[in-house]
């Protein structure tokens, strides 16, 4: 038995190991396609899905097939070419693959320029085996020097990466031999599957090896002197290094740095503010670790604590080779603190530290403000997110508004109006919408319904439930896939509607997304929600959209109405839109007997503004947090109206909130000639800048306070139920629009104190004038909005006398009563269990969503009861702040990117694992040793 017998041996148990590991894998490619490919190619087709991660996923399952299409085609079938074909292009690319498809979710310049280089490298080889039985011309001889001096590159650093295991597994291997024998038949029942991992285990050896071989090979057959040879190579590692090193420096290790200690001075500031591009990438890049890294390098303490604790190195060598490991993988991991520091270990912490940072200096949640980027990053993975609408689903397009039809009836001065829906899920999983819309400050809801079909008989009534109990419940139902819908009052008119869940349309292995058969399962989910509003000049109110998720429409959304085709309804409809009962619309006045004592008056005033106020104090809140800065003109044009209309005959006291370490300030009596120059940085919320005016007004009497601010603090807020009550009505004054919604603390505020919420000063101001008409005797004003003084008149045991509109009278009960609530909160502040509850029975007896009182619609008795109990717990009232959850980690984590001295791994590595990586060092040596002596 010769050299020649051990030759044949090995080329006949190499080509055994490639037929078995590529009939294994195309086993596993075809069950990965089954499961993963028709979703993820019709994800791609609709624009979900980038091009850079639908391409590595065909790789890999298309890579096997074509190697074993290429095999059997092969006329010359000899083991050097087919170790060429396996460690040379085949098993490289599927390993390029699955880096690409199962770790490296959104490529960073970093991870990209090591993918391109490793598919360069192949694609140099691939290029040497065409040549190989062919007669090069000069140009084709040109491009093989280059080839064969690229090998060099992922040959190296293959070969570097793979030598830091070799020595801990021989150890182990040679530790655990005896173990090793005895466990090797109870392997043989998986070892198709054992031979699938060794192959993949091999690569860096068997590639790393096979092209630093060829890269010789080009070495000794040049024609040329080998010092060029060599300088060519040299100067081409020289710029793959420059590379290398210049797109590891990662902005978030400086950005922290920068945010580490709030600023002191306003000069600090705005040298801040001056790296507010450099923070931005920074923490962007930081929030986005789990999609773009594989952990933190400076927290990975693999090689040192193996080494240390296995093959007694010394301290400072373990830790010596972990650092070289860490920078040889450093284009895969995040930068952060020196290993064993112990802070920031971990991506998630990571993610939490930047979006708080990013709040704190750009004043926006950074899932709002980076929507975009963070959007992309979602969508670079094949994982499926839960079903909660998140920000993340801001104006995605998943849910269909297939039908929308709007029933006007009108009663006069006001109306009855019917909104129905229907919607068409088009993924394949059960999803949640979600509406944030605002109707007439005066507008109530009245009714909410879901239904799988059009049918009214079948539909689910809704249940009027303290907002606490309601959302808690809401939010059990969704994690159990259960139907609810919720129906919420987040602001003086602002309202939050969600629907779980849409059903999901189906999945067929050969088409994608196709309708099919099923049966008596739901197709599509109907809503209906009807409301109560005045009529205007231009007609009759419809919802204005703030936010929508998850839910679209477009050309096939079926509508009664003649709606622009990006809006979700036009502003009113006309008065002139037919309907069963056209009677007039011209204002009314109203006089609505709700209880033995007391009854709500609704007043029109005439269109043209009140007299302005003289001789009053007013307090002037500003909002010096950083989002105010894309408020600046709008700023100067309120601050122009009150010189105008207000600052000769009236006294203005300004207080400068504040954020980071910087005192709030207070100038009193000020001109209002010039704007004030106002530097604007940091994060503030309005319970802050209410809570740094009471330290510092002094007891000081104003007749109304106004507060200044912009409309993006809601998901920023903290809900807390601070010990603060001022002694004027409070205005919020939002630039640039009211917020989406306004936390439960400071929307009290608002109504405790007799103030409200509006988007100039101009309007705030005419409808403080006007509430603070002095009332009759027997008359309190309540409320002057959408033109009529609504007042609370005392009946002192009267009764009304019989409505002229008779009937119509009945329906406008609950515009009335929404009225009696704002009363109820302003004068009796709504801060005691028995003061919320008679406000809800007041919601509950007139069928309305409140402030305080949500619409809940349940489909089963099991749902009824959690809610019976939830409306029992003292914190029934008790509502929490929606879309403050963390960005939603693709797990990648894994417990070797996070170690700590007490989790690393027991002694050595047991026996199977030894086997599995042992026996793959030794194929991808054999197999260079097999190729060398052929």
């Amino acid at each position: 038995m010769g050299r020649w017998f051990w030759q044949r041996l090995l080329a006949t148990a190499f080509s055994v190991f490639f037929w078995i590991f590529n009939a294994t894998l195309l086993l596993v490619a075809l069950i990965c396609w089954v499961l993963l490919g028709p979703e993820l190619v019709v994800d791609f087709a609709r624009g979900q899905l980038p091009w850079d991660f639908m391409v590595p996923f065909v790789g890999f399952v298309g890579a096997p097939a074509i190697a074993t299409v290429v095999r059997f085609r092969q006329r010359q079938k000899t083991s050097l070419r087919l170790f060429h074909l396996f460690y040379g292009i085949e098993l490289p690319l599927i390993i390029l693959g699955l880096v690409r498809f199962l770790m490296l979710r959104q490529l960073v310049p970093a991870t990209g320029f090591m993918l391109v280089s490793l598919l360069l490298g192949i694609s140099a080889y691939g290029y040497l085996c065409w040549l190989e039985d062919r007669a090069p011309s000069p140009w084709q001889r040109r491009f093989q020097k280059i080839s064969q001096a690229f090998l060099v590159i992922p040959g190296v650093y293959l070969l570097a990466l793979a030598s830091f295991y070799m020595l801990p597994i021989l150890g182990a291997i040679a530790l655990h031999f005896q173990e090793i024998v005895i466990t090797l038949p109870f392997l043989l029942p998986v070892s198709p599957f054992i031979l699938l991992v060794l192959g993949l285990l091999s690569m860096p050896v068997g590639t790393g090896g096979l092209y630093l071989y060829h890269w010789s090979q080009g070495w000794r057959s040049q024609a040329q002197p080998w010092y060029r040879y060599l300088g060519g190579t040299a100067i081409l590692v020289a710029v793959w290094l420059s590379l290398f090193w210049g797109l590891q420096q990662q902005p978030q290790v400086q950005a922290f740095q920068l945010l580490e200690q709030p600023p002191q001075t306003q000069e600090e500031q705005v040298a801040l503010l001056d790296q507010s591009n450099l923070i931005r990438r920074g923490l962007l890049n930081a929030y986005l670790m789990p999609y773009r890294y594989l952990g933190v390098a400076q927290s990975n303490g693999t090689i040192y604590y193996i080494y240390r604790d296995n093959l007694n190195f010394s301290e400072e060598d373990s830790l010596t080779l972990q650092k070289l490991h860490n920078q040889l993988l450093s284009p895969f991991f995040a930068q952060g603190p020196p290993f064993g520091s112990g802070d920031r270990t971990g991506l998630s912490s990571y993610t939490q530290e930047a979006a708080a940072l990013y709040a704190s200096f750009f004043d926006h949640p950074i899932l709002r403000a980076e929507e975009q980027a963070i959007t992309a990053a979602l969508e670079s993975t094949f994982e499926r997110r839960s079903a909660k609408a998140s920000l993340a689903d801001i104006n995605q397009e998943k849910v269909l508004l297939a039908n929308q039809d709007v029933t006007l009836n009108p009663q006069g001065d006001w109306a009855e109006i019917t909104i129905h829906e229907v919607y068409q899920n088009q993924t394949a999983e059960p999803l949640e919408i979600l509406y944030y819309f605002t109707l007439p400050e005066s507008a109530v809801i009245t009714g909410l319904w879901l239904g799988d079909t059009p049918n009214l008989s079948d539909r689910y009534v809704y249940q009027i439930s303290p907002r606490g109990a309601a959302q808690r419940v809401y939010a059990n139902q969704v994690v159990r896939q259960v139907d609810p819908a919720l129906l919420e009052q987040v602001g003086p008119g602002n309202y939050r509607l969600r629907a779980f869940p849409i059903p999901p349309r189906e999945l067929t292995p050969s088409l994608g997304r196709t309708e099919v058969n099923t049966g008596d399962r739901p197709r599509e989910m109907h809503l209906w929600l009807t409301y109560r509003t005045l009529g205007t000049a231009a007609g009759w109110p419809l919802p204005q959209l703030k936010e929508r998720r998850n839910i679209y429409w477009n050309r096939q959304t079926q509508r009664n109405l003649n709606t622009p085709k990006d809006q979700w309804f036009a502003k009113t409809i006309p008065n002139a839109l037919p309907s069963s009962a056209p009677n007039s619309a011209h204002p009314q006045t109203h006089q609505i007997q709700l209880t033995d004592t007391v009854a709500i008056a609704a007043t029109p005033l005439p269109d043209g503004p009140p007299t302005l106020p003289e001789n009053k104090t007013f307090a002037l809140i500003l909002d010096t947090s950083r989002s105010m800065q894309e408020q600046q003109s709008a700023l100067r044009q309120e601050w122009q109206w009150l010189a105008e209309h207000l600052g000769p005959s009236n006294r203005f006291d300004l207080y400068l909130a504040r954020a980071s370490a910087l005192e709030p300030v207070r100038q009193d009596d000020i001109s209002l000639a010039d704007p004030p120059d106002l530097l604007f940085y940091g994060s503030l919320q309005p319970m802050e800048m209410i809570q740094q005016f009471v330290e510092l007004h002094q007891n000081q009497a104003y007749d109304a306070i106004f507060l200044v601010s912009d409309g993006t603090t809601y998901e920023l807020s903290q809900n807390l139920e601070p010990d603060l009550t001022v002694e004027a009505p409070l205005w919020f004054v939002s630039l640039g629009g009211l917020p989406i919604a306004f936390d439960d603390p400071s929307q009290e505020m608002l109504q405790n104190s007799g103030g409200g919420a509006t988007t100039t000063l101009g309007e705030a101001v005419q409808r403080w004038q006007v509430q603070a008409t002095p009332s009759t005797t027997n008359a309190v004003n309540i409320n002057w909005v959408d033109g009529y003084l609504w007042q609370r008149i005392n009946l002192n045991g009267a009764v009304l006398s019989p409505s002229p509109q008779g009937e119509l009278s009945k329906g406008f009960m609950p515009l009335a009563a929404r009225q009696w609530v704002q009363y109820l909160g302003q004068h009796q502040q709504a801060q005691t269990q028995e003061q919320l509850d008679a406000i809800h029975e007041l919601a509950q007896t007139y069928s309305m969503v409140t402030p305080y009182s949500s619409m809940i619609v349940l489909v089963n008795d099991q749902q009824r009861q959690e809610l019976a109990a939830a409306e029992q717990q003292g914190d029934r009232f008790d509502r929490a702040i929606e879309d403050q959850q963390p960005l939603q980690s693709p797990n990648l984590e894994s417990s070797t990117s996070e170690l700590a001295p007490d989790s690393i791994i027991s002694g050595v590595p047991e026996p199977p694992l030894v086997i599995l990586v042992g026996a793959a060092i030794c194929l991808g040596i054999g197999g260079i040793v097999n190729r060398r002596s052929s």
